[in-house]
């Protein structure tokens, strides 16, 4: 739903309370393409939120229930269950403004690890394993969340050969990184230095 998970996305959904998980999550509710469907009703009994239902031989989603987790989006094989760009722009704003909530709790005294390491097409929150799409790059180090994730962008990207982000999801990664930077978390400028 990020359309990448690094120090931003760790920080903002991996620091904050449930009420914060749940702020981020509200407003990435999944769109529903009935077209799609061949009726393989996994998403009936794979939904956590149990937000998705049978009603005369389709299926419909109760959005009171949903949680917005995006685990139907990634489970839906076809594409039934999907986000607007607007929808996961904002909750990439979300999670940003997030983020920059817990360095506050951190009087911004902390460190970022991103593991380059067997990049996956999901993120770890989807109880299944995916296939690597770009194996060991390396490992960074910063106390910059927004410096660490731009150039980890970068590197896989390159590495890549282009944008494999947003050509598996269709939802642009950056934003987070963006928003972190003009929220005052840290800038997109960095210096590579190999140890």
């Amino acid at each position: 739903m990020a359309g990448f998970g690094g120090a931003i996305k760790n920080l903002g959904m991996g620091c904050c309370s449930k009420a914060g998980k749940t702020w981020q999550h509200e407003k990435s509710k999944p769109l529903y393409d009935e077209s799609k469907c061949i009726f393989c009703r996994k998403c009936l009994t794979f939904c956590p939120a149990d937000a998705i239902y049978e009603e005369n031989g389709k299926i419909k989603i109760d959005y009171e229930k949903c949680k917005g987790c995006g685990a139907c989006t990634v489970l839906c094989e076809k594409g039934c269950f999907y986000l607007t760009n607007d929808i996961a722009r904002e909750f990439q704003k979300r999670v940003a403004i997030a983020a920059k909530a817990a360095m506050k709790k951190f009087n911004g005294k902390a460190s970022f690890i991103n593991f380059l390491l067997d990049i996956t097409p999901r993120c770890d929150c989807c109880s299944f394993a995916d296939k690597p799409l770009i194996n060991d790059i390396g490992i960074l180090a910063s106390s910059d969340a927004v410096a660490i994730d731009q150039a980890s962008y970068d590197l896989v990207c390159k590495e890549a050969g282009k944008d494999i982000f947003y050509e598996l999801h269709g939802i642009d990664g950056t934003v987070q990184i963006n928003e972190g930077e003009k929220l005052g978390l840290g800038s997109r400028k960095y210096e590579l230095i190999e140890i």
